[in-house]
């Protein structure tokens, strides 16, 4: 504990959403003074969250359907959730996709829940902000990915 008091270990931990535990287990590797095992112990965390991601999306086809759509494009949108909803199904149609997605809500939800990982994992940014009659605008634009194994 003595260590904790004395060193700000906070700063590398903030891309853990189990941050408490990141910081503990980087806490107890750098009190034995181990720096190796410091960084073993990021790169598991960091192998803990690729894989929680590919729970997160196993079976969606979503992630796929908004690559096929954006094709070389940089940039797509503003874009209206009803637009999205039949841009995204008629891209899925022509590529053969299966889409269970039923409406724009069902899409509006999942977007806000996997946000970060398009972002992390295949390169797409999603900002976002109300136009006429409170309607929320989406624009879809392709960053660098840290992660190449997508997109």
């Amino acid at each position: 504990m003595a260590y904790l008091k004395n060193h700000d270990i906070n700063q590398d931990c903030v891309d853990f959403r189990l941050a408490d535990f990141a910081t503990l287990g980087k806490a107890i590797w750098a009190a034995l003074g181990d720096s190796k095992a410091v960084n073993t112990w990021f790169n598991i965390l960091d192998k803990m969250q690729i894989e929680q991601q590919d729970f997160a999306l196993e079976g969606d086809p979503l992630p796929e359907v908004i690559l096929e759509w954006m094709g070389n494009e940089v940039e797509k949108g503003p874009i209206s959730p009803s637009n999205l909803f039949s841009e995204l199904l008629t891209t899925a149609v022509e590529k053969g996709i299966s889409f269970d997605y039923k409406n724009s809500l069902a899409i509006a939800r999942r977007l806000s829940n996997i946000k970060s990982i398009l972002e992390e994992r295949f390169g797409i940014k999603i900002t976002q902000k109300t136009g006429r009659a409170n309607v929320t605008l989406r624009t879809f634009t392709k960053i660098e990915s840290e992660d190449k194994r997508y997109g």
